[in-house]
């Protein structure tokens, strides 16, 4: 154990730490992705497997609890070309810092080809309100 700290804290790993019993790994979800262009993202959607769950993203440019839209892979054949439809769609309302492809399982569970994937974005000011409200400044949280 001390020497997989000691790794941690001399190089930066990539991925989720997991330990179950005796085995430690780093893993990571291929299909997960960050980034700043809109391009890139259709990219990362276009390497999605036809075996996911389902894909859920916003429909309207908002920073609060936005509409959305799922597709299911297994019941719409053309889910893909209408979810490219819809990242340029909510590039076009507005400003969009940056986007990004997520599963709901994370890596915990690796058949990161059946996971249940969403699609966010950060606007600008939304790093602004975030730490406005951990600071309390809204008043408390619970």
């Amino acid at each position: 154990m001390k020497h997989l700290i000691r790794k941690v804290l001399m190089e930066e790993q990539k991925g989720t730490y997991h330990r179950r019993g005796d085995v430690e790994e780093w893993r990571i979800n291929p299909y997960e992705h960050q980034t700043t262009n809109y391009m890139d993202l259709i990219k990362a959607v276009e390497k999605l497997p036809n075996t996911i769950e389902e894909i859920t993203i916003p429909t309207e440019i908002q920073m609060f609890n936005p509409s959305k839209i799922v597709f299911n892979p297994q019941q719409q054949s053309d889910w893909k070309e209408r979810l490219k439809k819809s990242i340029i769609s909510l590039m076009r309302r507005g400003e969009i810092l940056s986007w990004s492809l997520s599963s709901y399982y994370g890596t915990t569970d690796k058949e990161y080809e059946k996971h249940p994937y969403y699609i966010s974005y950060e606007l600008p000011g939304s790093k602004d309100f975030a730490e406005r409200m951990s600071s309390g400044q809204y008043g408390p949280l619970d």
